[in-house]
């Protein structure tokens, strides 16, 4: 099991409601369920443990009403994500990581490190990691059921309110480098900053911080690739 995995496992354990937002069936057969939350400006030590527990409720990520997926159709799947999988992983830069969505199917996550992909503090992207976007974008165009969520991430120095300011603007520009590259934007189900509620690593450490400063592109198989595997 990957350090991912493993960190979505404590954060179901600890979190005691987790958020669920239905969003519409959509042409492309993907869809979601999320929540957003409103942000604060304050920065006591308190308002960091309440924002933990408002943005941290894990992601339910996977198409509702898909849960019972035959093994056959599982199997199948997930050699597509495999695939897809090893497409990303050839994309120069790329960090791609795999894990179990709501359905029991294989998803994958692609990271993009902030302190390599951005300007310091911005929502302007390199190019390396345009570069790295183009071809991800290329990969998910051969790929139309698959379905995307996109986060941004902080590290928890600084503001509440600039941090999430943050988080949101660079998924925010994750998402329209996407979809000018003709990614259908009815894809992408979620996107968002969720701040420093998600860490994947201490942020006692300058190492660990550097890790939780990033965005991660969530995959998941939408409804029309389930039917089809079924």
């Amino acid at each position: 099991m990957s350090a991912y995995s493993d960190n979505i496992l404590i954060m179901k354990k600890n979190v005691l409601i987790i958020a669920s937002l239905a969003i519409g069936l959509l042409a492309t057969g993907c869809r979601t369920m999320s929540r957003t939350a409103k942000t604060s400006a304050e920065t006591t030590t308190r308002e960091q443990t309440d924002a933990t527990a408002e943005y941290a409720r894990p992601l339910v990520i996977g198409a509702p009403g898909a849960d019972a997926v035959s093994p056959r159709a599982n199997a199948a799947i997930s050699r597509q994500m495999d695939g897809i999988a090893a497409q990303v992983a050839s994309l120069d830069g790329a960090q791609v990581d795999s894990f179990t969505d709501a359905n029991g199917l294989k998803a994958l996550r692609i990271v993009l490190g902030t302190d390599a992909s951005f300007d310091p503090a911005t929502d302007a992207l390199r190019a390396d990691a345009q570069t790295l976007l183009a071809g991800l974008a290329g990969v998910l165009r051969e790929h139309p059921d698959v379905c995307l969520m996109v986060y941004g991430h902080t590290d928890n120095v600084g503001t509440l309110e600039g941090n999430q300011q943050t988080s949101r603007k660079q998924a925010a520009a994750v998402v329209r480098t996407l979809t000018a590259q003709g990614v259908d934007g009815k894809r992408i189900t979620a996107s968002g900053g969720r701040n420093f509620a998600d860490p994947i690593a201490s942020n006692d450490t300058p190492e660990g911080r550097a890790q939780n400063r990033r965005v991660d592109i969530y995959l998941y198989a939408g409804t029309d690739m389930i039917a089809a595997a079924r």
